[in-house]
């Protein structure tokens, strides 16, 4: 299975259950944000979220600069982390309440594209504030969470069964 998400093409053949979760063919999960993508792994379940903000085909400078100042808002406001905690409990709720079991582990990773290497700094704090989030749901249900935030490059270090190459 090949999809294209946010400018970032997935391969997935080696998983071939995948499902593009927040759309139709797939979960059909319209009702709460979820996340992108449900891969059945071995060990569980890997929930992918994908984030970019690429500036790749932004000739004006001034575009570029308003993306990066954009990213930088909105993860130093906590409005980014805030909306991927929901795509987390989004994606809970649906298969809870559409009947569907809840997989034994999941591994949670966002993959953030930023606007530039500049950008990448900010994913540090991020990351922190999501491993505190979910830090206190790994206490109450041990081995049964994981959650990374990473680059395009981390993705292809933790998933190399799946190539990914921006578009």
């Amino acid at each position: 299975m090949t999809v294209d998400e946010s400018g970032i093409r997935f391969e997935f053949d080696a998983s071939p259950d995948t499902v593009k979760h927040d759309d139709t063919p797939g979960d059909g999960n319209n009702v709460w944000p979820g996340v992108d993508f449900r891969v059945p792994l071995t060990s569980g379940e890997l929930w992918l979220e994908v984030k970019s903000w690429s500036a790749r085909g932004k000739h004006n400078p001034s575009e570029r600069l308003e993306m990066n100042f954009a990213w930088s808002k909105k993860i130093e406001a906590g409005l980014l982390h805030d909306e991927l905690v929901c795509k987390f409990l989004g994606t809970t709720a649906f298969l809870y309440w559409n009947g569907q079991a809840l997989p034994l582990r999941v591994d949670y990773l966002v993959l953030l594209h930023p606007p530039s290497r500049s950008s990448s700094p900010l994913m540090g704090p991020l990351n922190d504030k999501m491993r505190s989030t979910f830090g206190k749901a790994r206490s109450r249900w041990p081995g049964r969470i994981g959650q990374r935030v990473v680059t395009l490059d981390g993705f292809r270090i933790r998933y190399p069964q799946f190539p990914v190459t921006q578009i």
